[in-house]
């Protein structure tokens, strides 16, 4: 068997540059000033870690609940902000996939509940396996997402 496995933000999906407006808004909110390379560079990486990179790069302390607001203002900007789009090549290559019967997988950084509604919102019947930062200890970059997916694709 043969698979697949696809990132959502930026490689099937256009809200690369949307999850990065909405943190460094979010993290203007705490007089943190990360710049858009600076996120660039760590994107789809659990917002934990995000919070905790940015802060240790810019050498400020935060609390637990510092960084659960840094977050809260982060979902909110997205949530005003975002417009679900899709690269209109994916479609197309999705069905290509799957008419050749390859197995197709989706390991996002987002949350489980972002990641399950845009997939059966916009991509119904195309995944056989979706993993969010929610199902792994450790997020990407790590390898954990991706080792995750290869074994419940049975690989």
């Amino acid at each position: 068997m043969q698979a697949i496995i696809f990132d959502m933000d930026g490689v099937i999906t256009q809200s690369m540059r949307c999850h990065i407006l909405a943190w460094l808004k979010a993290f203007n909110e705490f007089n943190i000033k990360p710049t858009y390379k600076d996120l660039a560079m760590i994107e789809g990486m659990p917002y934990k870690e995000t919070i905790d990179a940015i802060s240790k790069k810019y050498s400020v302390k935060l609390t637990e609940k510092q960084k659960q607001a840094i977050h809260s203002h982060k979902k909110e900007y997205m949530r005003k902000m975002f417009k679900f789009k899709v690269y209109s090549y994916v479609i197309k290559i999705f069905n290509l996939f799957k008419k050749n019967n390859l197995k197709l997988a989706v390991v996002s950084g987002a949350n489980k509940d972002f990641v399950r509604n845009a997939v059966e919102k916009h991509f119904p019947d195309v995944f056989d396996v979706i993993l969010s930062s929610d199902d792994v200890k450790k997020g990407k970059p790590h390898p954990d997402p991706y080792l995750k997916a290869l074994h419940k694709l049975h690989l």
